[in-house]
């Protein structure tokens, strides 16, 4: 450990500089003195005095105990604004910058001449605007994140030669060595056929009609719920925050699905999940509910329907092998999608012919039951569930 002077044997050094300093240039610098003798500041680490050196003013830091390096203090603030440079611009562009300086100038204008509704119409489009563009940002932003760090599958690396010495160290805290690519459950055919074939043509049928129907269901109660409400009498905040409730109750799904999932298998735990689902959309559509219940069952039918679809995404994938996998998925989620964009179009389709406005989601109630009746049929599948 090195050993430094205190600051009193510097202060007595200075004093007699020619004498207490090998360096030439220190030994005739001449130092600043006030009243009481040679000027200094004193810090925690050093002390630090004035002089006179070759006749240029200096400011000598006398090191008293061990102190972190300048090169990893700059480092050190280095990262700091390397870290905020990103919100710092976002500051300065939305709040402290150009887009706020010029939203203030012109709603202001806009209220002084055209009055308080215009202007509140010009705030609404430019915070929709803003949430647009950012919300299409962060996933390209995310692409590129996951081009870099997101590694392939494991089973797919352990067949490869010549691993970078990253995914090597992935294999190895994963438990699992390098094998010929023989021994490696990779597609080796038509991945389309696969699906149809070796026993898996009923549980793709079923998984098909699953996803149509699920969506479908999905697509028609939600995205027409707050039209819906607004038409049998709900303003359209309130009709808004009512319908909000549905994608709240969606959130606590994760909390018990993936568990019943695991001890009562996706047969059982989703079927029932969906004819929860649609007896509370059924009880929506029949009753003329108390708002407070009405809000309870909207609740309760988002966290059936939405956490139906979420835990039938993942059942999905654990129903097929690995070499598999993807496309059966894949598949599934594009059939669905069909179902997606049927469900606007029928609902519109029913208003139009008259059916009342709460009866259009008895519609969502059928193809709820004919989801939970599919998945209720897995159970005569010809393949067991294989692990990943």
């Amino acid at each position: 450990m090195t050993t430094f002077p205190a600051a009193g044997d510097y202060y007595k050094a200075v004093q007699a500089p020619a004498r207490a300093f090998t360096v030439p240039k220190l030994q005739a610098a001449e130092f600043v003195w006030d009243a009481l003798g040679p000027s200094l500041a004193r810090g925690s680490s050093a002390v630090v005095f004035q002089a006179a050196v070759e006749g240029q003013p200096q400011a000598l830091r006398c090191y008293i105990r061990e102190d972190a390096s300048s090169r990893d203090r700059y480092g050190a603030l280095d990262a700091y604004l390397a870290a905020f440079q990103i919100p710092n611009l976002l500051r300065d562009l939305f709040a402290e910058g150009s887009l706020s300086t010029a939203f203030t100038a012109l709603f202001t204008r806009i209220w002084d001449k055209e009055g308080d509704a215009p202007a509140w119409q010009l705030a609404n489009l430019t915070i929709s605007a803003m949430i647009f563009i950012l919300g299409g940002m962060f996933p390209l932003a995310l692409v590129l994140v996951l081009v870099v760090w997101l590694p392939e599958s494991p089973r797919f690396l352990a067949a490869r030669q010549n691993l970078s010495p990253r995914n090597a160290a992935l294999l190895r805290s994963l438990g699992i060595t390098s094998a010929p690519g023989d021994a490696v459950d990779l597609a080796r055919g038509n991945p389309i056929r696969m699906l149809f074939g070796q026993g898996y043509a009923l549980q793709t049928v079923l998984l098909w009609i699953i996803f149509f129907c699920s969506l479908l269901n999905l697509f028609l109660f939600a995205y027409w719920m707050p039209t819906v409400l607004n038409l049998i009498g709900m303003s359209p905040a309130q009709a808004v925050f009512t319908a909000s409730l549905r994608d709240l109750g969606a959130i606590f799904a994760v909390l018990y699905l993936g568990l019943a999932i695991d001890r009562t298998g996706p047969e059982r735990a989703l079927a029932l999940h969906y004819a929860a689902g649609a007896v509370f959309i059924a009880m929506i559509a029949l009753f003329a509910l108390p708002y407070a219940i009405l809000c309870v069952i909207i609740f309760l039918a988002g966290m059936t329907i939405i956490g139906s679809q979420t835990g039938v995404n993942g059942a999905c994938g654990k129903l097929y092998p690995a070499r598999m996998r993807t496309s059966g998925i894949g598949w599934a989620l594009g059939i669905g999608r069909l179902g997606g964009i049927v469900a606007p179009v029928l609902g519109g389709y029913l208003l139009a012919v008259g059916l009342p406005p709460t009866q259009i989601f008895l519609v969502a109630c059928l193809f709820a039951l004919i989801a939970a009746a599919a998945t209720a049929l897995l159970v005569f599948r010809n393949t067991p569930v294989e692990s990943a």
